[in-house]
């Protein structure tokens, strides 16, 4: 007694691909839960460095930390755009203290600066240039040495 029925032939052989196959498209990185704000990101740039005084930094660093009103982000996942703070390169990823070497926290810490707290300035004055520039040089005058 057969319980399956019969398969025609060749039915159970692999199919061999076609040459014309297009491959899957990738899908783009979730921003699930991130705020994307190019145009802060751009002003941020523009301001001076918190750690070397360089003007303008280059570049904008997310802070990853949590806070009171800041969740940490996730594994592999960016903070929203409004965290994110002017370090040049040399401070930010390159320099021998840098940030992405030491740590975020005793980057920030050996400053002694609050680096959530400056976001938070620095958002809130937004899109105006020369304010978060003054929120930039108000919190470097109280930085460690």
């Amino acid at each position: 007694m057969r319980i399956s029925p019969i398969a025609p032939p060749g039915s159970l052989l692999k199919v061999a691909p076609r040459e014309h196959a297009t491959k899957p498209a990738r899908r783009p990185k979730s921003t699930k839960g991130r705020d994307l704000d190019a145009k802060h990101l751009a002003l941020v740039r523009r301001c001076p460095c918190l750690s070397c005084d360089a003007d303008p930094a280059g570049e904008a660093a997310h802070v990853r930390m949590s806070g009171p009103d800041k969740p940490m982000p996730g594994a592999g996942a960016k903070p929203s755009d409004r965290f994110a703070l002017p370090i040049c390169p040399a401070c930010h990823t390159r320099g021998a203290r840098a940030q992405h070497r030491v740590g975020e926290a005793r980057f920030w810490r050996g400053l002694g600066l609050d680096p959530l707290l400056i976001c938070a300035e620095l958002y809130a004055a937004s899109p105006d240039i020369e304010a978060m520039r003054a929120v930039v040089f108000k919190h470097r005058e109280g930085r460690s040495p």
